[in-house]
């Protein structure tokens, strides 16, 4: 079983991870949504979440494709080890 300690750092260096992404996608994503939040802010809500946990998914599926498929570990807690020289 894996520690609460472990299991908060993966998490953590995932969301930093996606963060650019994140970031790029609020740039491109958010300013289409302005009216909407006016108007209806609960609607566009929901629409900005899908539109945001489609690119967690395809984040996650790269990763996992590249590990699969290449054999690298690119999970974020796996490269800062290696950063570190742990």
């Amino acid at each position: 079983m894996k520690t609460i300690k472990y299991m908060i750092g993966k998490a953590s260096f995932s969301s930093l991870t996606g963060w650019p992404i994140a970031f790029a996608a609020n740039i491109l994503v958010l300013p289409f949504f302005i009216d909407g939040l006016r108007e209806n802010p609960i609607l566009a809500a929901i629409q900005i979440g899908v539109i945001f946990g489609c690119i967690s998914i395809v984040r996650l599926f790269i990763i996992d494709y590249i590990e699969d498929r290449h054999g690298l570990n690119i999970r974020p807690d796996h490269l800062i080890k290696r950063l570190c020289g742990k």
